[in-house]
């Protein structure tokens, strides 16, 4: 098999992504669910717009997450600057049952990043970000013509 190195890094972020989608199932929730507690953990309150892309999902699936949550007490909405887009927290509920998922979840990812060691997650983390930007100039800027 001869893939290309684009081939190869798709794959190794899919394998990222169901270690993701593993450890997420083995707390009972799903991965999409997961990518709503773990933002409205680390950014206190925010929009179902703002959640989507920041983990590639679609906003419809977000806004189903949090109808649930909102449903059970787990997170609740108010009106933020945009009035057609509310802005969510987590409840007190909320907040116990999420802090402690998210908690576990920070932890191992820690624990991954402490093996790997801080100076290879550095320098791991800015070549990503620069070929990120070139997959962006050649991949998105070609398709809206830039």
């Amino acid at each position: 098999m001869n893939l290309t190195h684009a081939d190869q890094l798709g794959m190794l972020f899919s394998e990222i992504t169901h270690d993701h989608y593993a450890w997420a199932k083995k707390q009972g929730i799903s991965y999409n669910q997961l990518a709503v507690l773990h933002s409205l953990v680390h950014l206190e309150q925010c929009t179902q717009k703002q959640i989507a892309p920041n983990w590639a999902i679609p906003k419809q699936t977000i806004s189903t997450i949090c109808k649930h949550y909102i449903q059970t007490g787990i997170i609740a909405d108010s009106a933020g600057d945009d009035k057609r887009e509310k802005l969510m927290q987590l409840t007190e509920k909320g907040e116990t049952y999420a802090k402690a998922i998210i908690e576990r979840f920070d932890d191992a990812e820690r624990q991954v990043f402490d093996e790997f060691g801080v100076e290879r997650s550095e320098a791991l983390l800015q070549e990503l970000q620069a070929i990120s930007h070139l997959f962006a100039k050649h991949l998105v800027g070609e398709a809206s013509g830039k």
